[in-house]
């Protein structure tokens, strides 16, 4: 339905601030919705800081990072088997390669414990 019926009002600052807060606090994207709510006496779903949620993304962030290391490292060792395949030093690069790979299980190695933690709490 469309609305066609405006109202105006107007707020005192220690009212508009206190509109304000409670607006920041709920689900609303505009102030109008959010107040058109009010006035109609409506229920309005606030919006909760969540603790939990916010070490769950900050977890996620590590383990991006972790993973992103581990794909690199991984590409780094595939390449470098390209390019001495068939070479006189191969038995320096594979040693080299398998110290990467250890670099590479170390990495994922710190992903996987990040997850385990997570899930713990």
């Amino acid at each position: 339905m469309k609305r066609k019926n405006q109202v105006s009002v107007y707020f005192n600052d220690q009212d508009y601030a206190i509109i304000s807060e409670q607006f920041t606090q709920s689900t609303h994207r505009k102030l109008s919705g959010f107040l058109r709510e009010k006035a109609l006496e409506k229920s309005v779903v606030e919006r909760v800081h969540n603790a939990s949620l916010d070490r769950v993304y900050d977890t996620l962030a590590e383990i991006k990072t972790d993973l992103q290391l581990a794909c690199d490292s991984f590409e780094r060792c595939a390449s470098e088997i390209k390019e001495y395949v068939g070479s006189a030093k191969i038995e320096t690069e594979l040693m080299d390669l398998e110290l990467n790979r250890r670099k590479l299980v170390v990495q994922l190695q710190k992903a996987f414990d990040r997850i385990s933690k997570l899930a713990d709490q």
